[in-house]
């Protein structure tokens, strides 16, 4: 077990801290769950069995919203009732419940929209090599890639990618997703990206993170050529959800065989639900990795600053921190996170945020997985992942040393796993 990458020691409810500011957000989505009409909702699984008439029979509340095909519903108080008091009366009912907590509402940050992207829609004399560029960009380089080595390493790790859905009939993503993908905003089987021309979180702009799942997946792939995605639904086109989401996501992610689970994503509120989906994955030997935030300040968001989750920051072309990073004694390792090219619909944009950095790692953590033969691959993944990661001490004197144990290098990751297969030939 690494002390400073696993150095977390509960779940404490003061590290669910204030996110991204809107200014900032430069591909960094924030998960915040919803309340309806401004009135305080209640978030309450059942157990196995149970009907939710059990409850609401028996409490002054009523159903707005839910995922019955995991149990989960939100209630709202009826008139006269607190949230409050219904979720102490609630929460002590254990022959009924798994869990209830308040859901707090809040909003996602404003987007880029692809104009500014560098989406090649419009551009017929960049289009064409888009691709090509992609496969070749300078953030390979700047995270020692040897690209060889990645296409030849063995195994399909399932990485699940907990986002705004996949574009399925992106090339970039050919044969590389299974299954067994999830839409847990809209409960149903289509994990696809699902933009509906609406604004629906009222921003003025419409559908402006939809491409987001689908840029991250790409990450992925480019670090780890062989590995899966697994395409789970859980921010609109908008960008927003919900932390309960997160957590049933999570669950189904660990559940269906995912090594990696990538969360390019954040909440602000304190989840009891979302607190244990997290244990859940780190007793499983699932690596969880998570963007560290875009606020530029030393308060790494949740799940990013969780119990055993890998927190990345971003860096620039100049492996620096990036303006808009946030950096900080719970920041794991930094990865680039500016004008990065990836996947979208229709195309190929740059995009920047610690959105685009978290991937980059995640892929880095599939390709040592699937190495791997220990029964501890988490924390043997964990180990060279440190080991292998570079000090920006030089090239970022104001933040090098606030961001973890630096620039992750997925070569220096590889012969160390190298190094740790020769002196342990029995696993």
């Amino acid at each position: 077990m690494i002390a400073n990458v696993f150095r977390r020691n509960g779940w404490e409810r003061r590290r669910w801290i204030a996110a991204c500011a809107a200014g900032l957000a430069l591909g960094f989505i924030l998960v915040r769950p919803a309340a309806t009409s401004g009135v305080a909702e209640i978030i309450v699984k059942l157990e196995p069995g149970v009907n939710i008439s059990q409850i609401t029979n028996h409490y002054p509340a009523y159903v707005v919203d839910g995922l019955p095909s995991r149990n989960v519903y939100v209630l709202a108080p009826a008139p006269g009732e607190t949230a409050e008091r219904l979720v102490d009366a609630i929460e002590d009912r254990t022959d009924l419940v798994v869990y209830a907590e308040l859901s707090v509402a809040a909003q996602s940050p404003e987007g880029q929209p692809y104009s500014i992207w560098g989406h090649p829609a419009g551009q017929p004399g960049h289009a064409a090599g888009l691709p090509n560029a992609y496969l070749s960009q300078p953030a390979l380089s700047q995270i020692n890639a040897p690209m060889g080595a990645l296409l030849s390493a063995p195994g399909s790790v399932v990485v699940a990618v907990l986002d705004t859905g996949i574009g399925f009939s992106h090339p970039a993503l050919a044969g590389r997703l299974t299954a067994d993908g999830y839409d847990f905003v809209d409960d149903d089987a289509d994990a696809s990206e699902s933009p509906n021309g609406l604004d629906d979180d009222g921003d003025g702009q419409t559908d402006e993170m939809t491409g987001h799942g689908t840029f991250v997946a790409g990450l992925v792939t480019l670090v780890a050529p062989q590995a899966r995605i697994l395409p789970l639904r859980v921010l609109d086109s908008d960008g927003n959800g919900r932390a309960f989401i997160l957590a049933e996501a999570i669950d189904y992610a660990v559940d269906h065989g995912a090594a990696v689970i990538n969360l390019s994503l954040s909440t602000q509120a304190y989840s009891l639900a979302l607190e244990q989906a997290l244990k859940h994955a780190n007793d499983s030997g699932v690596v969880v990795v998570a963007a560290a935030g875009n606020d530029a300040s030393d308060q790494v968001v949740y799940p990013a600053g969780g119990y055993k989750v890998v927190s990345v920051s971003a860096t620039d072309a100049e492996n620096r921190k990036a303006s808009f990073a946030n950096y900080g004694s719970l920041v794991d390792f930094a990865a680039p996170g500016v004008s990065v090219l990836g996947p979208v619909p229709g195309g190929y944009a740059f995009w920047s945020g610690s959105s685009m950095a978290a991937p980059f790692v995640s892929g880095e953590a599939a390709l040592l997985m699937s190495l791997t033969l220990g029964p501890d691959k988490a924390d043997d993944v964990a180990v060279c992942l440190e080991k292998g990661a570079q000090k920006l001490d030089d090239s970022d004197p104001a933040y090098g040393g606030q961001l973890g144990k630096g620039q992750i290098s997925v070569g220096a990751s590889l012969q160390c796993y190298q190094e740790y297969a020769a002196s342990h030939p029995d696993q």
